[in-house]
């Protein structure tokens, strides 16, 4: 499935380019454009000749004097998309009205996020009218009040006219043109405002419905779906021209600066909806959910440079994280899927098609491709594919967690089964685990981890026992603290698992060179406690003069096989002073070793 849509993909995007490259290799002749009775719409792309003036110096003065020669250019050879471009734009074409045309004449720019357009109409004596319009303009400034520029142009039956247009603005250039006869026009507006009521009825009814769904499933995806809707709404809102006509039409400085909020408003909106359709956000999906990270941190960013700081870098840089959302969430879906998440095939499918219709229109708005009907509407015509497959999508993710649940319960229940029918000998199979358990949990709770040596509190029990038992028999009991050399130096430099594997070393040289009735403690860190009963100073000294070599000898890999040693401090016991601290003594001798230049063995001073 996932090889198919890959191949589906490819073949659209083969297709539309296909389609788009026969556009501008249409032809280099450009013709006047001739209007009579018989025709209602003149697309008036083969008719139109483009100058790019990259330092807006030139007027309509220059443009027409015939003394002057400037290098206009037909759509057919340099397109009618430009991107984002700092230049200004003079577009040129001729008309030609035939007798027999007595309908009035409309001429439509369908791009409404251009910031100043001027058009200059002959009056047939060689002077002419200018009018103005823009995002920047307040929209009652238009010609007629539509939501793409639309202008009136006066009745020249039988004559030829040359019209002039320039065009500027710090976002992308398009320049669709398309002559109208007013009552075809009107029939148009009726046409496309039932679609787009169509269109932006079924995404608030979509929208309303993840609303209720949420209060009644308190499933926070429904949430998600709903910011995802009410932000792409917004957009298409603006991208069509409606918001500015309806919304905000005496506000053209926020007209000229919301697309670009809202294109990283969709952005954050579809990465926070997918990533939770997708469960994006669990560790088996790190390097993604740091990519969506990164792409909603530049959304918010674009955002704040849209409305504070520069609008054409602001433009830009929200264009190209728009473009990096269609792959980011395809990778995702495809990930998901192969981890075997089965509503990520239905995601998939219905954003395959729709973030399509987005990648295509960001070409469009960076001047890749041209404006045609397929690139113009391609995000909308993906959109319908999407609330179709997308809602089919939540539904079998409902289903799924409704299926689990069931499981759940069929599992539960089968337990309880198993419990009521063989309770007596669980309980006793339950019973003797339990003790095996606390068994193992009483050896852990007085076992190091590591070396498997006493611990610490472990050590100090024993210690008074073999003391108690001294005192009563009047033995002799010695004990040694032992603590490795620079040991701080072996972990900075080699690392805390180095460090480990020297500290299981030297208690394995320990245990092999203490008697059986002895007892060997880790009592802290890189410290060590020998409990030696009956045995007196000089010959705890000879045994941890033994001890030393051996330290000495060690070769460990982790650490390069550099030399280990050790300082020793010993302390011995006298029946007769039974409040002597051990422990604090051998400490002190410990500490005289260390003093002394370490790798060395000092007897306490009693």
């Amino acid at each position: 499935m996932i090889y198919f849509l890959k191949s589906k993909i490819i073949f659209l995007l083969v297709t539309l380019l296909i389609l788009s490259e026969g556009v501008l290799v249409a032809g280099t002749t450009v013709t006047a454009a001739q209007f009579d009775a018989d025709i209602n719409k003149l697309d008036l792309s083969p008719h139109i000749e483009i100058l790019i003036d990259p330092d807006h110096s030139l007027s309509i003065d220059n443009i027409t004097d015939p003394e002057k020669q400037y290098a206009f250019q037909p759509v057919s050879e340099i397109g009618n998309s430009f991107g984002f471009s700092k230049s200004a734009y003079w577009v040129r074409f001729s008309l030609n009205v035939d007798d027999s045309s007595s309908d009035a004449l409309l001429l439509e720019l369908e791009y409404p996020l251009l910031d100043n357009v001027t058009l200059f109409v002959p009056d047939g004596e060689g002077e002419f009218s200018v009018r103005k319009t823009g995002d920047t303009l307040p929209f009652a400034m238009r010609d007629i009040q539509y939501r793409n520029y639309l202008f009136k142009l006066p009745q020249h039956a039988g004559e030829h006219r040359d019209y002039y247009m320039r065009l500027e603005s710090q976002g992308s250039i398009q320049i669709p043109l398309s002559l109208w006869t007013s009552s075809t026009f009107i029939e148009h507006i009726d046409t496309v405002n039932f679609i787009f009521g169509g269109y932006y009825g079924t995404m608030m009814l979509l929208m309303l419905a993840a609303l209720v769904a949420f209060i009644k499933i308190r499933d926070r995806l429904f949430i998600y779906y709903a910011i995802y809707l009410l932000s792409y709404l917004l957009f298409q809102l603006s991208l069509n021209g409606l918001s500015y006509q309806y919304l905000w039409p005496e506000l053209p400085w926020f007209t000229s600066r919301v697309t670009t909020v809202l294109v990283s408003f969709v952005v954050l909106g579809g990465l926070l909806f997918s990533g939770s359709f997708l469960q994006i956000w669990n560790r088996r999906h790190f390097y993604i959910k740091v990519f969506f990270v990164i792409l909603m941190s530049s959304a918010v960013i674009s955002m704040l440079i849209s409305i504070f700081g520069s609008y054409a870098f602001a433009v830009q840089m929200s264009t190209i994280t728009g473009l990096l959302l269609p792959p980011a969430v395809l990778i995702a879906a495809i990930r998901s899927l192969m981890l075997g998440y089965k509503p990520a095939l239905y995601f998939l499918a219905a954003w395959g098609v729709f973030l399509f219709g987005v990648f295509v229109a960001g070409l469009l708005y960076l001047g890749l491709l041209p404006s045609t009907f397929l690139t113009t509407y391609a995000m909308q015509i993906g959109s319908t594919f999407e609330v179709i497959l997308l809602g089919y999508a939540m539904f079998d993710r409902i289903s799924l967690l409704h299926d689990e649940k069931e499981k759940a319960i069929v599992k539960a229940n089968a337990y309880l089964h198993q419990i009521n029918e063989g309770l007596e000998s669980l309980v006793d199979k339950r019973t003797e685990e339990l003790q095996e358990k606390n068994n193992q949990l009483r050896e852990l709770a007085i076992r190091d981890s590591m070396t498997g040596m006493l611990n610490h509190n472990s050590s100090i029990e024993h210690l008074d026992q073999m003391k108690s038992a001294a005192i009563r028999y009047n033995n002799t009991l010695t004990t040694v603290m032992l603590d490795i050399d620079w040991f701080k130096k072996i972990n900075d430099n080699y690392g805390h698992p180095a460090g480990d594997r020297v500290i299981i070393a030297i208690a394995d040289v320990l245990n092999e060179n203490i008697r059986a009735s002895d007892v060997c403690g880790r009592y802290g860190g890189e410290e060590f406690i020998l409990i030696l009963p009956e045995l007196d100073g000089p010959h705890a000294l000879e045994l941890c003069e033994r001890i030393r070599k051996n330290i000495m000898t060690l070769k460990i890999p982790e650490i390069d096989n550099t030399l280990i040693t050790a300082s020793f401090g010993v302390s011995t016991f006298d029946p007769s002073h039974p409040d002597t601290d051990l422990i604090m003594q051998a400490d002190i001798a410990l500490y005289n070793a260390k003093a002394a230049g370490r790798n060395r063995i000092v007897l306490s001073e009693q």
